[in-house]
């Protein structure tokens, strides 16, 4: 348990197939600094994100991990949060680490802290990382260029 004595609190939403190994872990261990607020209603996410002073995406070490961009990440980034998730090629289609996004090892817990460290730490430069996917999620990302490329596209001609 690496970060468990720093001033820092995890909220963790969501009830997926390791939720239950979550909670035995929390227990177990007697982390204080760690809520499991399992499944929620979709209205009251953006509530949870807005209160988030950072925003965690994908780390696992599988096929699937490094081959996509959750959509938690896009809606991080939408609202203009500091995202952190695994260093992946399908990430680096779309970001670059420490221009847009904090990028860290996958499935290495050490790197994850310590890219949790560097953005706790360093407010003001993490805040122009957000702002950097944010104005690219607006340019890219919104559903109005997302149209626009998918009507340039040859296989609508």
């Amino acid at each position: 348990m690496i970060l468990i004595n720093e001033p820092m609190k995890f909220v963790i939403v969501g009830s997926g197939q390791e939720y239950k190994k979550a909670v035995q872990i929390v227990v177990e261990q007697q982390l204080t600094n760690v809520a499991l607020l399992g499944k929620m209603p979709f209205e009251k996410l953006p509530e949870m994100i807005a209160a988030s002073d950072m925003c965690l995406g994908i780390f696992g070490h599988t096929e699937k991990a490094a081959r996509v961009v959750p959509n938690k990440v896009f809606e991080y980034i939408a609202m203009n949060k500091p995202v952190i998730t695994a260093d992946t090629k399908a990430v680096r289609e779309f970001f670059t680490d420490g221009v847009d996004m904090t990028m860290c090892a996958s499935a290495d817990a050490a790197s994850l802290a310590e890219a949790i460290r560097k953005v706790q730490k360093d407010a003001a430069s993490c805040a122009r990382i957000a702002q950097k996917a944010y104005e690219r999620s607006c340019a890219e990302f919104a559903p109005a260029p997302i149209v626009k490329n998918l009507l340039k596209s040859p296989l609508l001609s």
